[in-house]
């Protein structure tokens, strides 16, 4: 670690001046038959770059790409090497001091990481996202207070950027300056809605504040998630991806975009040079569902079912296509499979309450979307469904408890408050009921649902009318 510090500082020191006088540049990269093991394509595009190299030995840029490429497809021995290179020619690349940054940061050189990452600061001010590795790498290496500094200039520079607020909060948090970090986390959900991470820290803020009720609340919203940053550096480095791994990201990108036919081109060309990989086949699968073709789907899952017969992910996704094709028998197998091979996974507990409540066993419904709740907490799709299916059981009362449940933990769920409202109707209780609907009304009125509730609400009345006028005469 500390000769990786020395060499940097080194490369600083000398200055451009004796690096771009020397004629030929850094030796050429050794020959690529020491890769042993590396796909065809990676080495084939290595090759081509140190060809490059070799007819522009002065060219700082292409000692970066090759750096980046060896980076993102598993070559870590020599990433280092060849970003080092490229400083010797240009020894203020903020971008290649970034990258350098990125790679000791992934191989635990934190101390070198940090030192490559204010290089990268010093020679572009202006790129905000060193800014926040920066502030991450102080805070792992536990310098706060050096951290604060960091996120604070970040959100200087990027006033709207809610990844520093919660960049400076995490610093308040490491801190305990309870205060200052909730206050930075309540400004990032009110204008960035369903940001779990921030939620998640809210919830250890208002816990350092002793507020452990919006402790509760705010961390059965979160998640351990972090969302993707915007950084463009980092995201260039990862088109850089090539082979296998490089397919799989362009199909990656592809679901995000929704472009899902082009994700089965792209993923069924693949598929013949590894036809039993168990990640592309399942990610295949998702993508035939997506597109309503779920033959393929069931072919694509059981083929790799044969190879990876214990594999979790694979009985799931063989429960939900078998749950497309109306097959709940073989639906209930394959996610009992699931639940067999872990236990502590929601998702395999849930698809077995949608099965059950299908075939009409709701004790063994509830008691899995209950175990889902156990294991990942009062999220809210989780407590929706509970709530639904104590309404289809009959259990109005238990019903309403449940809705009563979500909408104090998600005050803004229209629909909590509207499947609230309906139960507080078959329980008998119009006037709660009404109050519900109400809430819903107040936060956006939906008349297509609402209506439907507001008649269950005036035959309702209605009834009540009725028995009371009854219940009168015979008086």
């Amino acid at each position: 670690m500390k000769k990786t510090v020395i060499a940097t500082l080194l490369l600083i020191a000398v200055g451009a001046s004796w690096f771009l006088g020397r004629e030929s540049g850094p030796p050429a990269p050794a020959e690529s038959g020491a890769m042993v093991g590396v796909e065809d394509s990676v080495r084939e595009a290595v090759d081509r770059l140190r060809a490059e190299i070799a007819e522009s030995p002065g060219d700082a840029g292409l000692r970066l790409d090759l750096g980046m490429l060896y980076q993102v497809n598993g070559l870590t021995d020599a990433v280092e090497t060849a970003y080092l290179h490229g400083l010797e020619l240009a020894p203020e690349d903020a971008k290649c001091w970034y990258m350098l940054a990125l790679h000791r940061s992934e191989q635990a050189d934190l101390e070198g990481a940090l030192e490559a990452c204010r290089n990268a600061i010093r020679f572009d001010p202006s790129y905000v996202a060193a800014r926040r590795k920066l502030g991450d790498l102080l805070l792992d290496l536990g310098r706060s207070e050096e951290a604060l500094g960091a996120f604070q200039q970040a959100l200087q520079d990027e006033p709207d950027h809610a990844a520093n607020r919660v960049g400076l909060a995490r610093a308040h948090l490491r801190l305990h300056e309870w205060e200052k970090a909730a206050k930075l986390l309540e400004q990032v959900i009110a204008t960035q809605n369903g940001y779990g991470y921030a939620s998640m820290l809210l919830g250890r803020a208002y816990l350092g504040l002793g507020q452990k009720e919006k402790a509760r609340i705010a961390s059965s919203r979160g998640t351990g998630d972090v969302p993707p940053l915007f950084d463009p550096w980092a995201q260039e480095l990862q088109t850089r991806r090539i082979g296998y791994a490089g397919t799989m990201a362009k199909a990656t990108q592809l679901f995000r975009e929704r472009n899902n036919e082009g994700a089965i081109r792209v993923l069924s060309k693949l598929r013949e040079q590894y036809p039993d990989d168990e990640l592309l086949l399942n990610n295949l699968a998702s993508a035939y569902s997506r597109t309503d073709q779920i033959d393929k789907m069931l072919e694509a899952l059981q083929r790799a079912a044969e190879g990876h017969p214990d594999s979790y992910s694979t009985h799931l996704n063989l429960s939900y296509a078998y749950s497309a094709k109306a097959d709940p028998a073989r639906a209930l197998e394959h996610a009992r499979r699931a639940v067999e091979l872990r236990p502590s996974q929601g998702p395999a507990h849930s698809q077995l309450c949608n099965i059950y409540a299908e075939m009409g066993d709701y004790e063994m419904a509830r008691a899995s979307i209950e175990a889902a709740i156990e294991i990942q907490g009062d999220k809210q799709a989780l407590r929706m469904r509970l709530g639904k299916l104590l309404h289809e059981m009959e259990e109005f009362e238990d019903a309403v408890e449940c809705f009563k449940g979500l909408t104090d933990l998600y005050p803004s769920s229209i629909k909590g408050f509207q499947w609230l409202a309906r139960s507080l109707v078959a329980a008998g209780r119009p006037e709660e009921a009404a109050t519900a609907l109400a809430a819903a009304q107040r936060i956006n009125s939906s008349h297509r649902v609402n209506s439907e509730i507001e008649q269950l609400l005036l035959e309702q009345t209605e009834r009540s009318v009725g028995t009371d006028s009854a219940s009168g005469a015979v008086d």
